[in-house]
């Protein structure tokens, strides 16, 4: 193999720029400049907690009104996949005084706390009252569709310090909607990684007609690229409890609150992408 010499990189030239991850292209770009070692940030440690007592591990037989936990492995895999570290899974009763000893725990021992389910105003969402009890809420509730109940704030640690915290609701869908839209670049913003403070925005012809009432949507969507342009086709069913339309969804269309959009309007849709 033959390779011009500074056709790639000049002496003095930046390999990679801070903030820049590791990724296979990265990793062979140092290496072939006889790179062995280059100073990281530590992956930001997450703790996972999901409330609620109708909530159970998948293997055990359901008895009326249970549900199985698939947000746990979604959000540990969605946490992983965007360079954090999930140090622990707890599952949170339906106790006011359990939820403020297992966040407390969990702050001391994470740098963001995520917790699923009991964010909104049931009798057993007991999530934003601990939050408040304990440490800081910044914000709750979104007019977004699906993940309207969500929080944002800080747990506060025995050694004076601060853990970010994100309360997602408890419904799969919006909790993978959340992760998309708040996990993400909340975790690119402690790693320092630009990369990830943001989704790639796909500018689309609709290929579907909706209306939109007060809250903008986020419909589950795959992208079809042609020589004509990108076309958004929409899962039929979006209500927030299917959670195979975000199996194979390439992107969320953004549906502006009181929209109606007829097929062949243009859409801004953000990209799921890594």
């Amino acid at each position: 193999m033959f390779a011009v010499r500074g056709r790639d990189v000049r002496q003095g030239s930046v390999l990679l720029n801070a903030g820049e991850r590791l990724e296979a292209a990265a990793l062979g770009h140092l290496a072939g400049q006889g790179v062995t070692h280059v100073s990281v940030r530590r992956k930001p440690r997450v703790a996972l907690l999901s409330t609620g007592d109708e909530i159970i591990d998948p293997g055990t037989p359901l008895q009326p009104g249970q549900l199985y936990n698939s947000n746990r492995p979604m959000l540990k895999r969605l946490l992983e996949n965007f360079g954090a570290e999930v140090v622990s899974t707890v599952s949170v009763p339906d106790s006011y005084a359990r939820t403020v000893d297992l966040l407390t725990a969990a702050a001391d021992e994470a740098d963001l706390v995520v917790t699923t389910g009991g964010v909104s105003v049931g009798e057993e969402d007991h999530v934003k009252a601990a939050l408040e009890a304990i440490g800081q809420l910044d914000m709750w509730k979104l007019a977004i569709r699906p993940g309207k109940p969500l929080a944002l704030g800080r747990l506060p640690r025995c050694d004076g310090t601060q853990a970010r915290f994100v309360g997602l609701p408890g419904n799969p869908v919006s909790g993978f909607v959340g992760a998309w839209l708040f996990l993400r670049p909340l975790l690119g913003e402690m790693m320092g990684c630009p990369t990830l403070k943001s989704l790639p925005t796909v500018i689309a012809k609709a290929g579907f007609a909706t209306s939109t009432g007060p809250r903008e949507h986020y419909m589950r969507v795959t992208l079809q690229f042609t020589p004509s342009g990108v076309t958004a086709k929409a899962f039929v069913d979006q209500n927030s409890g299917v959670l195979s339309s975000c199996i194979n969804a390439d992107a969320f269309a953004v549906i502006p609150a009181n929209s109606d959009i007829a097929e062949g309007d243009v859409i801004s849709c953000l990209w799921l992408a890594n």
